[in-house]
């Protein structure tokens, strides 16, 4: 449904042009929906961009082994970065997920390390600080919305096309599907999704 008010006439619109007057009043159909991405399947994208990657710093290095993503609350999410080399263990970010529109990708904006663990790489490998991971991190954790809209497409689809009734079917056509936002739930990550199309009720005699 399109969330807009109608008036009651077109003469209520003023000077508003009749381009944006058919727009209002149009019958094609808009659908809002959020749809979750599980962090488990968002951990595996993360790690196969991540993994074998590798930073350097005064004669040490590390190598990165997996990356998971989870939600933190609050609309953030803390990366764990699983690292091997002159540092073993694990290092966490925390950020904030965005969705480039044109892309269609999320990316983690202000990625910082967790305060816990810049104060424990302070103590123990200060020199990890200085290397470029973080950035290194930044730059690689996009994670694609191409499940969601997948997804919604296909619920879509199969809500749109049925038979009501004896006399009475509807058919739809999704023209197009794309992600609008992105909200870190603790749980899943949520995409919002606008989907454009059409549908038609088809009616007959019994």
């Amino acid at each position: 449904p399109l969330f807009e008010s109608q008036a009651s006439s077109t003469e209520d619109y003023g000077t508003v042009s009749r381009a944006i007057v058919n727009r209002l009043m149009s019958t094609g159909l808009h659908v809002m929906a959020d749809t979750p991405l599980d962090y488990a399947e968002l951990s595996k994208q993360l790690t196969s961009r991540l993994r074998g990657r590798r930073v350097e710093q005064d004669g040490k290095l590390v190598n990165i082994v997996a990356g998971w993503i989870y939600g933190n609350g609050g609309n953030q999410v803390v990366l764990r970065i699983d690292i091997a080399g002159d540092v073993n263990g694990h290092v966490y970010m925390a950020g904030k997920p965005e969705l480039n529109l044109l892309t269609q990708a999320i990316y983690i904006g202000g990625l910082q390390y967790t305060r816990e663990t810049e104060v424990l790489l302070h103590n123990t490998a200060a020199w990890l600080l200085r290397t470029s991971l973080r950035e290194l991190v930044a730059s690689e954790a996009v994670l694609g919305v191409r499940p969601a809209t997948d997804r919604v497409r296909t619920l879509l689809t199969k809500a749109l096309d049925r038979t009501v009734s004896p006399t009475v079917s509807t058919r739809g056509a999704i023209d197009s599907v794309q992600g609008i936002g992105v909200f870190a739930d603790p749980k899943v990550l949520l995409i919002r999704t606008m989907s454009e199309g059409s549908l038609t009720v088809i009616a007959g005699k019994p």
